[in-house]
């Protein structure tokens, strides 16, 4: 397999059949776990980033809608997706976990969703001002989400 096949499955990864599962794995662990009112902060968020998702690549492929200057034509789907779900998928796993291992997995999850946005952008699935607008939504998405929860956990 050459470095391409990985990079394009590890782009994937970021996709609707990946990715809206995870949404969803998510809004059913705070389902379960009767965190009535973070699942469905969580539904609203994340349901948010898709919506302004599909409203920006529908703006630009009905109507032209675009800024030339950054080479924008709509925030990237992937890396919005990977940047809201992978954070807070780290954050729910170790909820129980010390704060610095937390904190870690918090690092990590972001960290992963930006190699999505490199993953997309170097492949050409993106130029990179949509690949970082897509994390920058989905990051205040999860990072927004952990913060708004805090207070709800009590």
């Amino acid at each position: 397999m050459t470095m391409t096949n990985y990079w394009q499955e590890f782009i994937a990864l970021g996709g609707s059949l990946v990715m809206i599962p995870a949404a969803m794995a998510i809004f059913i662990w705070l389902s379960a776990g009767r965190a009535w009112g973070m699942a469905w902060l969580w539904g609203l968020l994340f349901s948010v980033g898709l919506a302004i998702v599909a409203a920006t690549q529908i703006a630009f492929i009905g109507w032209g809608v675009k800024i030339s200057a950054i080479d924008f034509q709509g925030f990237s789907g992937q890396s919005m997706r990977t940047s809201a779900a992978m954070p807070l998928l780290f954050y729910l796993t170790l909820q129980n976990a010390s704060r610095s291992l937390r904190i870690s997995g918090v690092l990590f999850g972001i960290l992963f969703a930006a190699m999505m946005g490199f993953a997309v952008s170097a492949h050409d699935t993106h130029s990179a001002s949509e690949a970082i607008g897509g994390c920058a939504l989905g990051y205040a998405i999860s990072l927004g989400f952990i913060a708004l929860s805090r207070p709800m956990k009590q």
